[in-house]
């Protein structure tokens, strides 16, 4: 686990207009003054090979074409990866999240070697024409059902070193993904800024491992944990806020505070139900293990994460 998130899968079965539950059965509506039963959630670890770094993305000027610019961020790769850039596109989820139209797939993927905080630059030449892709953005239509995207980011590896014979150059950018490649998307909007200018803003990330697309979610407050896992024995800002003693390891569904020690969160769930940060009521809790030195370290640039499946 990395970054203060965790992966929620993003598949999801309907019949009609009514939802099919996957997973454990749910838990019985509480009647009045009753107090919910916890949700025990499903979960399972995640290696992610690539990550882009969110508070890195950020678009730069092209000297002397006003309405140019090229994107730049910060990601980690725990071996080989490539980097494309596409303008304009939608996913299809229900063709392994293949992207179309066609025509905005032509975009070049960039090699990258293993690294941890490297920096990408889109080359001058695909630099993006911002008052283009706000026209064209306009045209598409509002009753397609499609959720078009100004910019999408992939980043892609191969995931089962024994697929022998396999590489990503062998499957066109945007096409849907074969099981053997791993990778993660960033979905970003244009928004304008103070005196006129523009900065993306990421509207979502996605990866895929094993046939399977996760959406990435934030954790707020882990990052002190995560902060023990790597530096050491330095406990500041790392306990219970109920008991003030324990380590918190446990999240608050569907707030995502993780605020508690899993012996306090029971504890609440049979009093006042609420998160102690926000006061929101609990669904279900999440309890994150993280690892010691050595798999945090491993996990930054692999992007260890628990993933949570939901219907």
């Amino acid at each position: 686990m990395t970054n203060g998130q965790y992966y929620q899968q993003s598949a999801r079965r309907s019949r009609g207009n009514r939802r099919i539950h996957q997973g454990p059965p749910l838990a019985p509506t509480p009647r009045a003054n009753e107090t919910a039963p916890a949700v025990e959630l499903r979960t399972k670890t995640i290696r992610n090979d690539v990550n882009l770094k969110k508070g890195s993305l950020k678009l730069l000027p092209v000297e002397g074409k006003p309405n140019e610019c090229v994107l730049e961020f910060t990601f980690d790769a725990a071996t080989q990866c490539f980097v494309s850039v596409f303008v304009n596109v939608a996913e299809v989820p229900t063709n392994r999240c293949s992207l179309h139209p066609a025509e905005n797939l032509r975009g070049e993927r960039t090699c990258c070697a293993k690294g941890l905080r490297q920096k990408y630059v889109l080359p001058e030449q695909c630099a993006i024409n911002v008052k283009k892709t706000l026209e064209d953005a306009s045209n598409h239509d509002p009753e397609s059902n499609q959720d078009y995207h100004h910019v999408v980011i992939r980043l892609e590896t191969v995931q089962d070193k024994e697929e022998e014979g396999h590489t990503i150059q062998d499957q066109p950018p945007g096409s849907p993904f074969p099981k053997w490649v791993q990778s993660q998307t960033t979905y970003a909007s244009l928004e304008m800024q103070d005196e006129g200018h523009y900065d993306l803003r990421i509207k979502k990330q996605k990866i895929w491992v094993e046939g399977t697309s996760y959406e990435l979610q934030e954790i707020y407050g882990i990052e002190p944990v995560m902060g023990e896992a790597v530096l050491g024995d330095d406990d500041t800002g790392r306990e219970c806020v109920i008991c003030l003693s324990e380590p918190r390891d446990t999240t608050v569904l569907p707030c995502r505070h993780m605020c508690m020690c899993n012996k306090c969160a029971r504890m609440l769930r049979e009093k006042s139900n609420n998160c102690p940060i926000c006061r929101k009521p609990v669904e279900s809790l999440l309890e994150i293990k993280v690892g010691q030195r050595s798999t945090a370290t491993e996990g930054s640039s692999g992007s260890m994460a628990g993933a949570v499946a939901t219907s």
